[in-house]
């Protein structure tokens, strides 16, 4: 397994991890205290701590820069439509129980959001896109 396979699995594990955190703490806080279950996701900063390349390995050849070069639009992509998918459902829900501005601090929680669609989105495509030129 490549080193970038390692690292994206790891993105996609922690990524769980937090939504199962989420889920549960939903159940016995408020949603903004919930919420901060995605703070968890910050690990993934340290992905290249844990997965290095070996010495003499070579790190990337051409195809394995087309598939990340794939995955990175893949990532970019769905993180554009979560964030309007997200600014749309706050917008909705405030018109629907009656107020009429959105509250400044809901905005970076949709910014949020959206980073942490973007990483775990092109981690799903880089290990499909793997998966795919294997088989």
């Amino acid at each position: 397994m490549l080193v970038e396979q390692k690292r994206a699995w790891f993105t996609v594990v922690v990524f769980f991890v937090c939504l199962a955190t989420f889920i549960v703490l939903m159940i016995y806080t408020p949603f903004p205290v919930a919420f901060a279950a995605f703070a968890i996701f910050g690990i993934t900063g340290l992905v290249n701590v844990f997965f290095r390349k070996k010495p003499g390995q070579i790190e990337y050849d051409e195809r394995d820069r087309a598939i990340q070069k794939n995955a990175q639009l893949v990532g970019m992509g769905a993180s554009y439509g979560m964030f309007i998918l997200a600014c749309m459902a706050i917008w909705g829900y405030l018109r629907a129980v009656g107020v009429e501005k959105v509250s400044v601090e809901v905005l970076p929680m949709v910014v949020f959001i959206g980073g942490i669609t973007a990483f775990t989105a092109r981690a799903i495509a880089l290990l499909i896109l793997y998966w795919e030129e294997r088989a």
